[in-house]
């Protein structure tokens, strides 16, 4: 009989060590906000990890009320990698390469 364990907590992972769990299912804490560049994230240990929508997925008044809250995400991580644009074309802003966690399957929760 297989007892399903605890995601490992990433909170306190370097990037180095979070490139080991991608397509894992992780557990990371940190502040939420909705207001990101890329989209709603959770900073942890001062960078953001992303909670990316493929959908329609809705941020409403339950996050909203999570803005600037301490929370635990419990998700598959992933990792967004945008190629660098050829030295002949126009230079064009492109998002930072992030972390991130698919927002329809992740479980985002206050810490009480």
């Amino acid at each position: 009989l297989q007892v399903a364990s605890e995601p490992i907590d990433l909170t306190s992972a370097s990037d180095r060590e979070l490139q080991h769990y991608l397509g894992q299912e992780v557990r990371m804490q940190g502040q939420f906000s909705l207001r990101g560049k890329i989209g709603p994230f959770i900073l942890v240990g001062g960078r953001p990890i992303y909670l990316v929508s493929n959908g329609s997925f809705s941020w409403g008044p339950r996050y909203e009320s999570m803005e600037g809250r301490d929370v635990r995400v419990v998700g598959t991580l992933r990792f967004a990698h945008y190629q660098e644009r050829s030295q002949e074309a126009l230079p064009v802003p492109r998002p930072p390469d992030h972390f991130y966690f698919e927002a329809e399957t992740a479980k985002i929760e206050l810490i009480k």
